[in-house]
């Protein structure tokens, strides 16, 4: 009974909030496409300039995309694989938990790692340590520590080249 009156709370009030919308004059939204377009236009030709003088760096976003589509992919299965394995609803929180804390506890010394394998390390390296922890959470019978350490390079090495 509350969760209805509530929803219609927050319907009543967003009906309200929807009379104040203004219709966008039609003359400035044409000016302002216009300016898009060309700022578009320019951010295009930056990029393949950027990818002529750094050749790497079309690689190392295809790297990032490929591997931010597999951690995605596992982050939302990792919950079904471990029902699989037989872990109740807590062990499985207490699992995504410690992956968590332990990205708090990386994030410290995320930069001195960065310095130290510098971005050929990341481009080479990252990969591969990918694949090991991947492997090694469906091989390994310490698979929650590879899932930590995955979670670990996606949220602290990668994000930070996004």
């Amino acid at each position: 009974m509350y969760a209805m009156g509530l929803t219609l709370v927050a319907k009543g009030v967003a009906f309200a909030i929807a009379f104040l919308f203004e219709e966008p004059k039609l003359a400035e939204h044409i000016e302002k496409q216009k300016g898009m377009l060309n700022s578009m236009a320019k951010q295009v030709k930056e990029s393949i300039a950027l990818f002529k003088r750094v050749p790497m760096t079309g690689y190392l976003i295809i790297v990032m995309q490929i591997f931010s589509l597999i951690y995605t992919t596992s982050w939302y299965y990792i919950q079904n694989y471990y029902k699989g394995m037989a872990l109740d609803e807590f062990q499985i929180g207490v699992i995504l938990a410690v992956a968590a804390v332990s990205g708090a506890v990386f994030a410290s010394v995320t930069h001195r790692v960065e310095a130290f394998i510098k971005p050929f390390g990341i481009v080479i390296g990252v990969p591969i340590i990918a694949i090991v922890c991947y492997w090694g959470i469906a091989l390994n019978p310490l698979h929650t520590s590879y899932f930590c350490c995955f979670s670990r390079l996606r949220r602290n090495v990668l994000c930070c080249h996004e």
